[in-house]
């Protein structure tokens, strides 16, 4: 009839569904132990051909990479230096003196500290200067490989013409930049003081030119820029004494001047002016990367896993629908 309801069996609120169904659910959604097992013995042959196609990719792809070379070496503050450069040791000692002369010196710094020097080296700027030495930038962008037996590096024909030292893609000052931050590494060990710095390239050769050259640059740039400051202070002593007449101020403006012609002297005559090695560059003969045997064991277990998750997820799914 159109009209008749017939009325539906409900479960009442506490009642539990009838024994074979309970049984059914609990089937359904229980993952047994043997039952994966199964799965896993079923699909083990195209398990292991996953695993041994990533170990092959892994392969191929850990040969194709270059091996890199890390330069290190441990530098120290030079001693002729108080905090750091020895203008501003020598002139806060006469400070007082220029004081009393009533002569504003230069502006020089207050000394350069570890961090200071990491920070110096690190910086954009000296950068800028080091790349100015010749085949430098096209080693740090262009460089494809290395010939252990010749020892020269192997230019990416498609970016450096090495035959006439001429640019086809020249890459940019901030990519050149991000690359070299990238190879360098520089430890601060301020508690011991000395900075353990460290370079990585393809060639081991130019790694331990380079990590030399950042320490020769970097005291000569020093060198240079105190040399200066050191000068344009005598030529402002030597203004001031030609209009000067008090005996005291001239005496104390003159060993000013004599500590200046010192600070020069020392520049001149010390090679590691700023920086002086612990330990110097030396050419490795290891490489330090790639780990190839890390990279195909890591591969392989990923091939594995990911096989075994694939099939575990595709049985279970397939038994809940």
């Amino acid at each position: 009839h159109k009209g008749l309801k017939i009325p539906r069996r409900r479960l009442r609120a506490g009642s539990s569904p009838a024994p074979g169904t309970k049984k059914m659910i609990e089937e359904n959604t229980e993952i047994n132990f043997k039952e994966v097992l199964e799965v896993l013995i079923n699909n083990m042959k195209v398990i292991l051909l996953t695993t041994l196609g990533f170990s092959f990719i892994s392969i191929f792809y850990s040969v194709s990479l270059p091996n890199i070379y890390t330069t290190s070496a441990i530098v120290v503050i030079s001693e002729n230096s108080s905090s750091g450069s020895s203008i501003p040791g020598i002139v806060s000692r006469f400070a007082g003196l220029a004081d009393i002369a009533g002569i504003n010196m230069p502006n020089y710094s207050k000394g350069k500290n570890s961090y200071a020097i990491e920070a110096e080296l690190k910086s954009e700027a000296f950068f800028k200067h080091l790349i100015t030495v010749e085949n430098v930038l096209p080693s740090i962008m262009a460089a494809k490989s290395y010939d252990p037996i010749s020892g020269e590096i192997i230019f990416d024909s498609e970016i450096y013409n090495a035959s006439n030292g001429s640019w086809i893609k020249e890459p940019s000052f901030m990519n050149s930049y991000r690359k070299f931050n990238s190879s360098l590494n520089i430890v601060n060990e301020k508690m011991r003081s000395y900075i353990s710095v460290s370079f990585d390239h393809i060639s081991p050769k130019f790694s331990t030119f380079f990590l030399d050259l950042m320490v020769r640059e970097y005291n000569n740039i020093s060198r240079q820029e105190d040399i200066q400051e050191s000068k344009a202070a005598i030529e402002y002593i030597k203004k001031y004494l030609a209009k000067e007449s008090n005996i005291e101020t001239r005496k104390s403006l003159s060993s000013i001047m004599q500590k200046q012609v010192e600070v020069q002297m020392l520049a001149e005559i010390k090679n590691f002016y700023i920086l002086d090695y612990i330990d110097p560059p030396a050419e490795p003969d290891l490489k330090s990367s790639p780990k190839r045997s890390v990279i195909v064991i890591s591969f392989s277990f990923f091939g594995f896993f990911l096989s075994i998750l694939f099939f575990l997820s595709r049985y279970f799914l397939h038994r809940k629908i």
